[in-house]
Protein backbone atom coordinates (compact mmCIF):
# COMPACT_ATOMS: atom_id res chain seq x y z
CA UNK A 1 0.00 0.00 0.00
CA UNK A 2 2.59 2.37 1.14
CA UNK A 3 4.27 2.16 -2.90
CA UNK A 4 0.34 2.11 -4.39
CA UNK A 5 0.10 5.41 -2.35
CA UNK A 6 3.78 6.71 -2.91
CA UNK A 7 2.72 6.84 -6.67
CA UNK A 8 -0.53 7.96 -6.81
CA UNK A 9 -1.92 3.92 -8.35
CA UNK A 10 -5.61 3.53 -7.46
CA UNK A 11 -5.39 0.11 -5.54
CA UNK A 12 -8.96 -1.81 -4.72
CA UNK A 13 -9.43 -4.51 -1.43
CA UNK A 14 -10.75 -7.82 -1.44
CA UNK A 15 -11.31 -10.45 1.12
CA UNK A 16 -7.52 -12.02 1.93
CA UNK A 17 -10.08 -15.80 1.88
CA UNK A 18 -11.72 -17.43 -0.03
CA UNK A 19 -15.25 -18.42 0.92
CA UNK A 20 -16.95 -21.21 -0.44
CA UNK A 21 -20.54 -19.73 -0.07
CA UNK A 22 -19.58 -17.20 -2.61
CA UNK A 23 -20.48 -17.20 -6.19
CA UNK A 24 -22.55 -20.05 -7.80
CA UNK A 25 -22.27 -22.74 -5.64
CA UNK A 26 -22.80 -25.44 -8.77
CA UNK A 27 -20.29 -23.53 -10.45
CA UNK A 28 -16.78 -24.19 -9.22
CA UNK A 29 -15.34 -21.68 -11.40
CA UNK A 30 -17.70 -19.13 -9.93
CA UNK A 31 -15.41 -15.93 -10.29
CA UNK A 32 -16.17 -14.36 -6.66
CA UNK A 33 -15.24 -17.07 -4.61
CA UNK A 34 -11.84 -17.32 -6.36
CA UNK A 35 -10.58 -13.70 -6.15
CA UNK A 36 -8.69 -13.90 -2.62
CA UNK A 37 -4.84 -14.15 -1.72
CA UNK A 38 -5.86 -17.09 0.46
CA UNK A 39 -7.74 -20.39 0.09
CA UNK A 40 -10.68 -21.84 2.36
CA UNK A 41 -8.39 -23.57 4.42
CA UNK A 42 -5.94 -20.17 4.74
CA UNK A 43 -3.42 -21.36 2.63
CA UNK A 44 -1.45 -18.57 0.35
CA UNK A 45 -2.18 -19.34 -3.16
CA UNK A 46 0.75 -19.42 -5.63
CA UNK A 47 0.37 -15.69 -6.74
CA UNK A 48 0.42 -14.41 -2.86
CA UNK A 49 3.53 -15.80 -2.92
CA UNK A 50 4.42 -14.50 -5.93
CA UNK A 51 3.39 -10.88 -5.07
CA UNK A 52 5.34 -11.36 -1.65
CA UNK A 53 8.78 -12.49 -3.29
CA UNK A 54 8.13 -9.33 -5.68
CA UNK A 55 7.19 -6.72 -2.84
CA UNK A 56 10.44 -7.93 -0.93
CA UNK A 57 12.38 -7.68 -4.33
CA UNK A 58 11.70 -4.11 -4.48
CA UNK A 59 12.09 -3.02 -0.83
CA UNK A 60 15.67 -4.57 -1.22
CA UNK A 61 16.17 -2.90 -4.51
CA UNK A 62 14.84 0.49 -2.72
CA UNK A 63 16.48 0.36 0.26
CA UNK A 64 20.09 -0.54 -1.62
CA UNK A 65 19.83 2.37 -3.34
CA UNK A 66 18.96 5.15 -0.67
CA UNK A 67 22.02 3.41 1.33
CA UNK A 68 23.67 4.29 -1.86
CA UNK A 69 22.22 7.57 -2.71
CA UNK A 70 23.19 8.48 1.31
CA UNK A 71 26.75 7.70 0.51
CA UNK A 72 26.60 4.30 3.29
CA UNK A 73 27.31 1.76 0.59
Amino acid sequence: MDWAEQHNITTFWFEAFNEDWKGDPYDVMGAEKHWELFTVDRNTKPVADYLLAETMKLKIKDNKKNRRDHGAL
